[in-house]
C-alpha cells in the first residue's frame, strides 16, 4: 500500500499498487477507486487537513510524515465500510467511511 500527500493541493492518496482500478466514485471530498471485484483499492481525500486533520487534531505537516497507510473493506448488502488506518509519528489514526449501495450514486468507469 502506498500513500502520497500533495502539500500544494492538500490531497492524500492511498492506493494498493498491485490492484487495477476499474471505476471511481466521488462522495463529498473523497474519491474511492474500485477494483474489478468491487473492493475499494484506492482513496483520494481532498482537503485532507480540513477533513481528517480537524477530526484527528492534525495539521498539514503531519500528513507529510505518514509512515504506513492501509485500507480495509467490509462489504455488506447495503454498504461498503472502508477503514483507513494511518501511522503518523508512531501513532495510529483510524477512520471508517461508509459507501451506501442502495442509492442513486453512479460509478464512473475508467
Amino acid at each position: 500500500m502506498m500513500s502520497i500527500y500533495d502539500k500544494g493541493l492538500d490531497i492524500l492518496t492511498i492506493r494498493n499498487e498491485r490492484e487495477i482500478v476499474k471505476s471511481s466514485l466521488r462522495i463529498g471530498p473523497t474519491i474511492f477507486d474500485f477494483s474489478f471485484d468491487g473492493k475499494v483499492v484506492g482513496i483520494e481525500i481532498l482537503s485532507v487537513s480540513e477533513t481528517l486533520g480537524k477530526l484527528w487534531g492534525l495539521d498539514e505537516k503531519a500528513f507529510e510524515n505518514i509512515e504506513k497507510a492501509t485500507i480495509k473493506n467490509i462489504i455488506k448488502p447495503d454498504v461498503i465500510m472502508v477503514g483507513i488506518m494511518l501511522s503518523i509519528r508512531k501513532k495510529e489514526y483510524n477512520q471508517v467511511l461508509n459507501i451506501p449501495l442502495k442509492s442513486e450514486i453512479k460509478i464512473a468507469e475508467i
